[in-house]
Parts: structure tokens; C-alpha cells; sequence
């Protein structure tokens, strides 16, 4: 996985975090004219061929099981995939996020206009910072002048009705072999893809994420400086190294957050991927005797002191303290791995990372790791002609190059020699490469699937791959991937903001256990029940 900024992987690992969850307001108030977006019309979309093309050949092999490839050394030279600019001239607008401070503008910006040449037209970005997203976004669309490239997420509400009204469906350029036309796109896995599925139709280009999703990262160094384990058979092993983790004398804590114990916690009790099916019924996560059992271990840890007691206080983030080593466990998405060791290596030599494998709570082997949806939000085009969307979709394939492709290295890195140097056959990046091209974070308009890559760490990258390699060897995945709830839209955060304050509370004690039946009761009232009978809709739709 190549560098980038730690802020911006954490807003990536919730996937829905502030600035998403926000995206609550309904954007069309009272649409209604979108097409059907029924789950049998739906199903009946035939999703894109997953045939991907490969720039090099990766060290370790992508696997089925969702592990992704891994690369120990970047390529000296990239090989070049695209014979010519996949624009015809002209202007292309686009409205993304952006993560860092904004970008030198244009004018300025030598990778800009460099980019604009290889693009072969103009790209007039409206970048906008991830806090402010939501109500810019909100903005737009209601305006009616929507630019020709627009980054969505899934959350916003009456989303089908949106896409019909403003958007190009893209099924005739994507589904089925047809999507081997182009370069980049056909990379993208088939669970990404199930996202974008609208109106019986193919409505967008998928951010993906690996399916590996939020894991469980270790400080492997102070594991081994006090000859520990991090293998484990059973719960029991899991309080015995948190209690080995932790000396609040030495300001030292095991567990980061009571997210972080939560999420281990939750998948060796088996706890169900948010969602379980059984026979087209569904139930919630919070609903389940395993999620109170989750709640109730992970009070406990609370109450051992195992946890940073001021994780719900502290103006300090989760990277900081785990680089620092005040806490050894850092539960979040598998791209900080890299990060973390890009990070602090520098300045701690001994700095070195370790995965922690999930075992079920009461024995008997490795429990099921929660697989993610594969995707964080989607690109769509505005509505235009044959030909405009065309070139647009040639736009989005090229931003898509692949890993370590020469298109790729320049839209990742900029222009060799003056963005970027290969220092030991690793990018190093300049000052003007940052300040031009990593703050621009391009890759928010369209990116390929990623491999793990640790510059410079052939072991590092090796110790995740091997890690992942057997993580994912058990899963379980959420079953309403695919599945489509307007009440999850428009309710869905709200009721997980206030069910999930409670299980804080009671986790670190300032509510009783026994609260937590009364907070479902009211996620059920509040909107849960519906969101339930959703999805039980759409699946039966889709299993006639």
C-alpha cells in the first residue's frame, strides 16, 4: 500500500464516519420520480466481468479469499498501458473530497498542468475538505448545476431517486464483458460492484476497499521486548497479554479505545457481521445474545484498566498514541499498517507491527473476521450524451491505471526527477511533490484496487500479506451488501449515533448493562424495525 496521510486512512476506516454520517438530510426532498429500484430489477443486472490487467506482476499473488497482492520494490520503470489522452479537449469539472490542506492552485501547480496535458483537457476541481463535504454536496445537487464528476457516498438519502434525476446510468459501457474495454475498471471486485447497483442499472464507478476491512494492529516490537505471544486459543489468552500490555505507571495501556476493544472482542464471541439472515429474516447485531456477551467482556476489560482511560477525552488520536507505544492495540482499516511503519520507523528503528488473529472466546479455534463491503463511496457522471459520457468513462478508466503502471506512478506521485526521487527502489517524495500532487489527492476521483507495498520493508509487507493470508481464511460478511433500505438512508445514523453512545456508556461503566435492552427497544422504534423489514423486502425479491 503506498504512503499517504494517517488522517486520512482514519476517516477511511469508518467508512461512514463524521463527514458521511452527516448525510442524513434528504437531498431531493419528496423525489419520487427515480426509476424502480426494486430488488428483482436489480438482481437482474448483470455486473461487470472482474478481469483484471496488470501493470507488473505482483511478488505475492492476490487471493481469492480477498487478500490483496503484495510488491517489495517499486518499479524503476513503469510500464506505460495507454496509447493516447483519454479526453478530446475542453473542460472537465469535478467535485471530491480532500483530506490535507488544499492543493497549490492550478496556475501554479506544475503536476496540475502536467496532468491536464496527459489527461488532454482542463480538470477544474472543486476540492472539499471532508467535514464540509455533506453540505457542499447537498448544495450542488439541490442546485441543479451539477459538474461532470461527482464523488457520492451511499448515504445519501433517496439516493435511487437522485441518481435517476441528475445521473448517467452507465450499465451499456459496464456490465458484463462490456467493461473489458477499458484498462482500469475491470479490476474492481464483484462485491464493489453490487454498491453501485440502482434502478436496475449500473450507476457509478466504486471506491474500492479491500475486503480485509477494519483488523486488529499489534506492537509487535513490545510484544516481543516482553516475550509474549500474540497467537491465541481463547479469550482468556486475550486478557492475559492486555494484562502483560498494560502498567498505567508507565503510562503504557494495551488497548487503544473501546472501539478497538469491541472490535476483537465482538468477532470471538461471533457476534454477526451487522446483520444476520436466516431463512429471508434478518437480525440486527445489537439484537443478539453474542453482542450483549461483547458488551459485557469489553466492560470488563474497562474495568481492569486495560483500555486508555482517556481515549473518550483526549484531543489526541489513535496514530499518535500507538506510535508512541502509550497503547499496544489499534483496531482500523488494513492500510494503516503501512502507514504506521512509513510513520514512526524513521524515528524508531525498532518500531515493527504484528496482526492479532481472532480465536472463538471459549476455544476451539479461529473465530470469523467481519469482511468488508468493498467499497468506501462511488463516482458518478452527470447525465450527457453518448459521446460525452464516453470520454468521461475513459477519463475515470485512465485515473484507474493500474498498481505501479506508468499512469499510476505519475497520478500517485507526479512527474520523476522533480515530485519524486527512487531513493533504494523505493518513491521518495519531495517537498513540491506534497505540496502539489499528495495534496491534491487526486485518487478521490477514481483509483484501482491497491497492493500491500511498505516501502523500503520487503518483511513488513510480507508479515501483513502473511497475516491477512490467514485472517481472511475465516469470515463472515454482512448479507444486506447489495441490498438497498431507504430507511437506513434517512434514519440509519441517527439511531446508530445513539445506540452506539450507549454502549459506550455502559463500557465504561457510566450506564448498567441491563440499559441496553431499553436502547434496542428504542434503535427498533426509532428505525431499525423498518430498516429490518427493507432488507427482508429486497432478499426476498432477490430469492423468489
Amino acid at each position: 500500500m503506498t504512503p499517504t496521510q494517517p488522517s486520512r486512512r482514519r476517516f477511511l476506516q469508518s467508512a461512514g464516519g463524521a463527514a458521511i454520517a452527516g448525510l442524513s438530510t434528504p437531498l431531493l426532498a419528496g423525489c419520487g420520480n427515480g426509476k424502480d429500484n426494486s430488488a428483482a430489477r436489480n438482481e437482474a443486472v448483470k455486473l461487470p466481468a472482474y478481469a483484471p490487467r496488470y501493470a507488473l506482476k505482483p511478488d505475492l499473488p492476490v487471493l481469492t479469499n480477498g487478500t490483496p497482492g503484495a510488491l517489495f520494490e517499486y518499479p524503476a520503470r513503469p510500464k506505460k498501458l495507454y496509447d493516447a489522452p483519454p479526453a478530446k479537449g475542453g473542460t472537465i469539472s469535478v467535485l471530491k473530497m480532500i483530506d490535507n490542506g488544499p492543493p497549490v492552485p492550478m496556475a501554479k501547480n506544475h503536476y496540475w498542468q502536467e496532468l491536464n496535458k496527459r489527461l488532454g483537457g482542463q480538470l477544474q476541481l472543486s476540492n472539499v475538505s471532508t467535514p464540509d463535504y455533506t453540505a457542499k454536496l447537498a448544495t450542488t445537487i439541490a442546485s441543479g448545476d451539477l459538474p461532470d464528476i461527482v464523488q457520492l457516498p451511499t448515504s445519501v438519502p433517496h439516493l435511487a431517486d437522485v441518481l435517476a434525476k441528475e445521473f448517467q446510468e452507465l450499465t451499456h459501457w459496464l456490465s458484463g464483458d462490456a467493461i473489458k474495454n477499458y484498462v482500469g475498471l475491470p479490476a474492481m471486485s464483484t462485491t464493489s460492484w453490487k454498491n453501485v447497483v440502482f434502478n436496475g442499472g449500473i450507476w457509478g464507478i466504486p471506491w474500492q476497499l479491500g475486503l480485509p476491512a477494519s483488523i486488529l494492529e499489534i506492537r509487535q516490537d513490545l510484544v516481543e521486548e516482553k516475550g509474549l505471544t500474540t497467537a491465541l486459543s481463547n479469550g482468556q489468552d486475550f486478557l492475559n497479554l492486555c494484562a502483560a500490555l498494560t502498567n498505567p505507571r508507565k503510562n503504557t495501556w494495551a488497548v487503544g479505545t473501546t472501539d478497538t476493544a469491541m472490535n476483537i472482542v465482538r468477532e470471538m464471541v461471533g457476534v454477526p457481521n451487522t446483520w444476520k439472515e436466516h431463512d429471508g429474516q434478518f437480525t440486527s447485531m445489537y439484537e443478539t445474545d453474542e453482542f450483549k456477551r461483547a458488551l459485557s467482556i469489553a466492560s470488563s476489560i474497562w474495568k481492569k484498566g486495560y483500555i486508555y482511560p482517556d481515549s473518550l477525552t483526549s484531543t489526541a488520536g489513535i496514530s499518535q498514541w500507538f506510535g508512541s507505544g502509550k497503547v499496544a492495540m489499534s483496531a482500523g482499516g488494513y492500510t494503516n499498517w503501512s502507514l504506521y511503519i512509513t510513520a514512526n520507523t524513521p524515528l524508531n528503528p525498532k518500531f515493527k507491527i504484528g496482526g492479532l488473529i481472532p480465536a472463538k472466546w471459549d476455544g476451539g479455534g479461529q473465530a470469523a473476521h467481519w469482511s468488508g463491503n468493498g467499497m468506501y463511496t462511488f463516482t458518478a457522471i452527470k447525465k450527457s450524451s453518448k459521446a460525452r459520457t464516453e470520454e468521461l468513462l475513459r477519463v475515470l478508466d485512465w485515473f484507474a491505471a493500474p498498481f505501479g503502471s506508468e499512469e499510476y506512478t505519475f497520478r500517485r506521485y507526479g512527474v520523476p526527477g522533480r515530485d519524486y526521487v527512487l531513493k533504494d527502489g523505493q518513491p521518495s517524495v519531495s517537498n513540491q511533490g506534497t505540496n502539489e500532487v499528495q495534496n491534491m489527492n487526486i485518487g478521490y476521483v477514481c483509483t484501482c484496487p491497491l497492493l500491500l507495498y511498505v516501502p523500503g520493508q520487503t518483511q513488513s509487507t510480507k508479515a501483513e500479506y502473511d497475516f491477512l493470508k490467514q485472517l481472511m481464511s475465516v469470515t463472515v460478511s454482512d448479507p444486506t451488501v447489495g441490498l438497498y433500505s431507504e430507511t437506513q438512508l434517512t434514519k440509519g445514523a441517527t439511531i446508530s449515533k445513539n445506540i452506539t453512545d450507549l454502549q459506550n456508556a455502559i463500557i465504561v461503566g457510566h450506564q448498567k448493562l441491563s440499559a441496553w435492552d431499553e436502547g434496542v427497544k428504542a434503535w427498533r422504534s426509532g428505525g431499525g424495525d423498518d430498516i429490518r423489514h427493507d432488507y427482508e423486502t429486497a432478499y426476498k425479491k432477490l430469492h423468489k
